[in-house]
């Protein structure tokens, strides 16, 4: 068997979708499974590289737009880049292309697997719901270019049963030709104890962007001021929200009490979940919330939103709590109570957290291919 991963990006980036890929490749590489990964091109990044024993192609996978400059550049790249696709094709000779978070890699792949009658794997992360800039509700192309995928697909996987259901509900009915597959996480990051953290904190982690709800938290946090004694609020991430988060730290008075940590490597992650007093993730929506499944790891009670994939794996009042981000009084409320109660609710979830290992959700990838194995 051989695999073409095609991701919306890849290391070094850090994101979800870049560590669930990183996940898979390691569990492939162990199982003899040749891989190759083709994933867009970020600045200072280069064209080709072999990263612990992975080829890693970037592309530019431009798109049409409408300012002429923007234009142009597709008209030169895309058929340049298409071409390149072809050749790896040609060499790697891949039994099935699988795109992670369909963006425009989507509209390459589906054209490169067209042409070379490679089956398509399409596995969605939450792309349509989770996008900055709502690109899949304002671009008639995107659009098009994602219900083209999913007709083109011979299977479609989601992060979550919520992340199907929307795709199904809003873009092409592929309930025939799909399922989903939760995430999972890698439990040796968390079995080695890090250095302690000696401040008592509240921990939030995750791309500082709208949806990802970190302004709720904020507001939250400083409405139960008074029964925090001296707790802090740590939050670590890099986005979009950076300036408005710390905004509104000022107009809050918070500037001793919420800290914006910045972007954090893997083992900073680690560190500040194993220190923290409990977890919080804040989202408007979540497509799977892989920073809960962290928690538990962890060995950390999780306060979540209800809203998207989240209430698959996480039980009120059990792994820890559940709250409806469009009521902000329940964040607060959700806060003073896991105040009283963390200690409690994190008893089993390194146990329960057990059951997300990558080598189990690998398998289930494989099996997919397996079904086109001999095409």
């Amino acid at each position: 068997m051989r695999i073409l991963l095609i991701p919306s990006a890849y290391f070094p980036s850090l994101g979800g979708v870049e560590e669930v890929v990183r996940q898979l490749v390691r569990v492939y590489q162990k199982k003899d499974i040749a891989v190759q990964i083709v994933t867009s091109r970020s600045v200072n990044t280069k064209r080709r590289e072999v990263w612990n024993g992975l080829t890693i192609n970037r592309f530019h996978f431009y798109l049409p737009a409408r300012r002429v400059f923007n234009l142009i550049r597709f008209f030169i790249y895309f058929p340049l880049e298409v071409f390149r696709l072809l050749l790896i094709v040609r060499f790697f000779k891949p039994t099935v292309i699988n795109v992670h978070c369909a963006s425009g890699n989507l509209f390459y792949a589906t054209i490169v697997s067209k042409i070379c009658k490679i089956p398509l794997v399409l596995s969605s992360h939450g792309e349509t719901v989770m996008d900055a800039h709502k690109i899949y509700q304002t671009s008639a192309f995107m659009k098009r270019s994602l219900i083209t995928g999913l007709n083109h697909a011979s299977f479609v996987t989601a992060c979550s049963k919520a992340t199907l259901d929307e795709l199904i509900q809003n873009y092409l009915d592929v309930s025939a030709k799909s399922t989903f597959i939760h995430n999972g996480i890698d439990q040796n990051e968390f079995k080695q104890i890090k250095e302690p953290i000696a401040d008592r904190y509240i921990f939030a982690t995750g791309r500082l962007s709208y949806n990802k709800g970190f302004d709720l938290l904020i507001h939250s946090f400083s409405k139960t001021i008074e029964q925090l004694s001296d707790i802090k609020l740590l939050i670590g991430g890099s986005g979009e929200e950076l300036e408005n988060l710390n905004q509104l730290i000022k107009e809050n008075c918070l500037m001793d009490r919420v800290v914006l940590l910045g972007r954090l490597n893997r083992e900073e992650v680690v560190r500040y979940m194993q220190s923290s007093m409990f977890v919080v993730m804040p989202s408007r929506y979540e497509p799977f919330g892989i920073v809960a499944l962290e928690a538990m790891a962890a060995g950390k009670a999780i306060l979540a939103t209800n809203q998207g994939g989240t209430t698959e794996f996480i039980h009120d009042g059990e792994q820890g709590l559940l709250v409806n981000p469009n009521h902000p009084e329940e964040l607060s409320l959700g806060i003073t109570k896991m105040l009283n109660e963390y200690k409690m609710l994190e008893q089993g979830n390194k146990e329960y957290s057990e059951q997300f290992n990558w080598n189990k959700i690998a398998g289930t990838y494989i099996d997919i291919y397996n079904c086109f194995k001999f095409n």
